[in-house]
């Protein structure tokens, strides 16, 4: 089972909730949330938003979530050209996109999107996707504590004659993802690939800065080199400091 989790159901947990959410499964965020989560890191509108952003993106580079990026057009999407949309509406229009993409690749697998907006929710309901199918975050959150799969999920995999395993054990403390007490560089792409950034670094720091005067010195000597061969000779035989001769 592929579930796949956006804004507002990011924004209505903790870290403690999304750890849970792998127990049913991979877990896979469209691109899109994880731009404006990065957004409201940093310009949120409330506070609580801020928090939870920022609590997010600790999370997310150790986590094994994954992000999803391929869209493709929704066939009634023609009717919306030229309209002024607003942001939200341009948000929810990407993550449909990304999720019916993302389902219409995965045939054999049951798609389970979680969240709370009504609009996504009747948007991709119209597409007749047989293996996918939507609850909000508080049916999640009851699956995983009561073991009960909810009717939703229940009928989608039948219908697609998909077997569903039960949640894996919870988690131990000492088996939740490591939450680092620094915040996330914004620019992350793909966190799940828990690539560290070298520039984090001290010892790289030091080494490359070194490296670049190297190469700045052996560019200016080969620069005078080519320029004043002589004069660059006449150089290279000055006495270094303390070796002169006292007369």
């Amino acid at each position: 089972m592929l579930v796949v989790v956006e804004l507002s159901t990011i924004l209505s947990g903790l870290a403690k909730d999304w750890v849970d959410f792998s127990r049913l499964g991979h877990c896979y965020l469209p691109e899109v949330v994880w731009r404006e989560v990065e957004f409201l890191t940093l310009r949120a509108v409330t506070e609580k938003e801020e928090k939870i952003a920022r609590e997010f993106t600790r999370f997310f580079p150790d986590s094994g979530w994954q992000i999803i990026s391929d869209m493709s057009p929704l066939p009634m999407a023609n009717i919306l050209e030229g309209m002024d949309m607003s942001k939200k509406a341009r948000l929810l229009m990407g993550i449909a996109e990304t999720v019916y993409d993302f389902t219409l690749k995965n045939p054999q697998e049951l798609i389970v999107l979680v969240t709370s907006e009504t609009n996504l929710k009747t948007q991709l309901k119209q597409l007749n996707l047989k293996n996918l199918a939507i609850i909000p975050p508080n049916q999640l959150k009851n699956w995983l504590k009561t073991g009960v799969i909810p009717p939703t999920i229940a009928e989608t995999a039948a219908a697609c004659d998909y077997t569903i395993a039960p949640p894996s054990p919870q988690p131990t403390d000492t088996n939740h993802p490591r939450l680092l007490l620094q915040n996330t560089s914004s620019n992350v792409f793909f966190p799940a690939t828990r690539r560290r950034q070298r520039g984090e670094n001290p010892l790289f720091i030091v080494i490359h800065s070194i490296s670049a005067i190297v190469f700045l010195l052996v560019a200016v000597g080969l620069t005078w080199y080519l320029i004043s061969p002589q004069s660059f000779q006449d150089f290279l035989r000055l006495p270094l400091p303390g070796n002169s001769q006292k007369k």
